[in-house]
């Protein structure tokens, strides 16, 4: 297990493990038991299998809520790797676009980058974006048009 993970998740992943083996290992000690085969037939192989698969379901619930866990951290990990900030007050994305900080203008980056990807796509180009007093509404000045525009969601919204 990798050092740099998450120590839960590298728990759980061990409690996972040791109760898959556990129960391997009680499987084969309740299929060698001779006084519980001669007691009542089929109750060894009954008792063996359900301490087998009781073992492993425990082990495979472990496993999955370690993966999840690794999940949400790689998912935060990578929120954090994803904008960086430089020293001139702009934030450099992933794909090495350099935007505005968004306390210095007041336009979500990632608002920003769906509104030009959405006018590129008519063959529109943005001379502005302007913020208004309303959460992710901004005003776009479009090829001498000004529209009222929503972004933020998984669309673009041209509201008038």
């Amino acid at each position: 297990m990798i050092g740099n993970q998450n120590k839960v998740a590298n728990l759980l992943s061990i409690c996972g493990l040791f109760f898959i083996a556990l129960g391997i290992l009680s499987s084969f000690i309740f299929f060698g038991d001779e006084e519980l085969a001669s007691a009542i037939p089929g109750l060894q192989t009954a008792i063996g299998l359900s301490a087998l698969a009781s073992g492993l379901v425990s082990g495979i619930l472990f496993f999955g809520f370690a993966e999840v866990i690794k999940l949400l951290q790689g998912i935060y990990d990578r929120s954090l790797a994803g904008t960086t900030l430089k020293n001139d007050s702009s934030f450099v994305t992933e794909d090495g676009l350099s935007v505005m900080e968004f306390n210095s203008t007041g336009i979500d980056p990632e608002d920003e980058h769906e509104i030009r990807i959405y006018f590129c796509e008519r063959n529109q180009t943005v001379n502005s974006i302007t913020p208004t007093s309303q959460t992710g509404v901004y005003t776009v000045e479009v090829g001498g048009e000004k529209k009222i525009v929503e972004a933020g969601g998984f669309t673009v919204k041209v509201l008038n």
